[in-house]
């Protein structure tokens, strides 16, 4: 991984980007990436989430609990109790609170890493 940076940083001063870097601003640059991917990454993971809340809901229509006593359909998706039910929207809503927590806090970093890294290189001349 350093060697790679180490490269990169060797072949922006080579073309006089970033010619005022510092390490701690390629740290910046660095972190700020690693969020952005973090959190672009987090929009795949929510529409996985998403096609599974899907799923529950559809499984629930064909149960007992919401068309009566025998009144499923046997050629639909097998129904789910309301126990089950109410487990899977319970555990699918933790996972949208957990990936907006961790979306939220990588879109914060990726911001502020890369609003210090053009504060740094902007003033550093000043």
């Amino acid at each position: 991984m350093w060697s790679i940076l180490l490269a990169f940083a060797r072949f922006v001063k080579k073309r006089r980007q970033l010619a005022l870097a510092t390490p701690l601003d390629y740290v910046f640059l660095v972190v700020g990436s690693l969020a952005s991917f973090i959190h672009g990454a987090g929009f795949s993971v929510l529409g996985i989430v998403l096609g599974g809340m899907t799923t529950i809901f559809l499984r629930a229509q064909n149960s007992e609990f919401v068309l009566g006593e025998g009144k499923t359909d046997p050629n639909g998706l097998p129904g789910v109790t309301r126990k089950e039910f109410d487990d899977q929207v319970k555990l699918f809503c933790y996972y949208y609170l957990g990936l907006g927590i961790a979306m939220f806090t990588t879109s914060y970093v990726q911001v502020c890493a890369v609003l210090t890294l053009i504060d740094c290189l902007l003033t550093d001349g000043y």
